[in-house]
């Protein structure tokens, strides 16, 4: 937080009354309060959910009974996707397909849903192709947090069309630049700590999050993709080091046991000493469970040097909470 000179000004400026007598919680938390509202308040100017009655009257008069005679007169494949491209900025392909169904179109039902699929993916497209070129100029973090906001509204072409024709105003463009670069700004001064949060699909975007979540994902199936999206970058990057370090440690394990394993199948040669030796230290170095593979490797392969193991084992680890049974596996 600010200097308290400076926090006591803000609040006061923002209509908080008796800052002087409010302690450092108090008004810390007064602060954050006011600091978040006109974060709300910024984000709502980018909001035109509601549409104008001129914009919305201009689309109805397209009524369904203009829809279908104009349908009548289609003769070929390609009126039939100029028609559909007119008619799928102002109808629901639903719509169509049922105003379509009353007449003998040029083409069969099934295909006709193919064609109007294709049509409606190109209209949405355009849409929101139009919408990024809109918003080139506001901050990468705003625009791309906007931009992911759209594409999840992409069935209401009526709403992002309307908002494609506002935002074909200057004046209403450059209001929107300042507005975001002023709620950016706010948010990397006063609330850093939530910048991952309220421009998530930035933060997605960004090359070093891509990274962190394809290495975790690459060494461990232990998160899936949309869990490890969910972490903000810092804890990626604990959550990384935390796997990395197991995998590492887990590959000097695998390396020590496959040592071990060749020591003990060239016991023959070495005294009786020199294999307990072995043992405990294998039994120091390494995992219970990775010297539980160790004797079922030998239990499988060579009984005589599993036993030998055991033996060894029992003898220096009656105290031990797992017993060299429980390492076999027997109940």
């Amino acid at each position: 937080m600010r200097d308290s000179v400076g926090v006591k000004e803000y609040l006061r400026v923002h209509g908080v009354d008796n800052v002087i007598d409010l302690s450092y919680e108090e008004l810390k938390q007064e602060y954050e309060k006011t600091i978040r509202e006109n974060i709300s308040y910024y984000y709502s100017l980018f909001d035109t959910e509601n549409h104008d009655s001129e914009f919305l009257e201009s689309i109805l008069n397209t009524k369904k009974r203009d829809v279908i005679d104009v349908l009548k007169q289609v003769q070929t494949i390609d009126e039939v996707y100029e028609v559909l491209y007119e008619f799928l900025h102002v109808y629901s392909p639903t719509d169509l397909v049922a105003f379509m169904a009353e007449l003998k179109m040029p083409v069969s039902y099934t295909k006709l849903q193919k064609i109007i699929a294709i049509v409606y993916a190109r209209v949405q497209d355009e849409i929101l192709d139009s919408l990024k070129s809109d918003l080139e100029n506001l901050p990468s973090q705003e625009r791309e947090t906007l931009i992911a906001h759209y594409e999840k509204m992409k069935n209401d072409i009526t709403y992002l069309t309307k908002l494609h024709t506002k935002y074909q105003s200057p004046e209403t463009l450059d209001y929107l630049r300042l507005t975001a670069e002023t709620k950016l700004n706010i948010m990397q001064e006063f609330l850093s700590k939530d910048l991952e949060t309220e421009y998530k699909p930035f933060y997605d975007n960004t090359k070093e999050k891509r990274t962190l979540v394809a290495k975790i994902l690459e060494i461990s199936g232990i998160y899936s993709k949309s869990e490890l999206l969910d972490m903000k970058i810092a804890d990626l990057q604990v959550t990384y080091d935390e796997i990395m370090q197991q995998v590492l440690q887990r590959e000097r394990e695998q390396k020590l046991m496959r040592r071990y394993i060749e020591i003990f199948e060239d016991s023959a040669g070495i005294t009786e000493e020199e294999f307990k030796s072995h043992c405990n230290e294998m039994q120091a170095k390494l995992s219970q469970d990775t010297v539980g593979e160790i004797i079922s490797h030998f239990t499988t392969l060579n009984h005589f040097i599993a036993n030998k193991i055991n033996n060894v084992l029992s003898g220096k680890s009656m105290n031990k909470q797992m017993s060299p049974s429980a390492l076999m596996g027997d109940t």
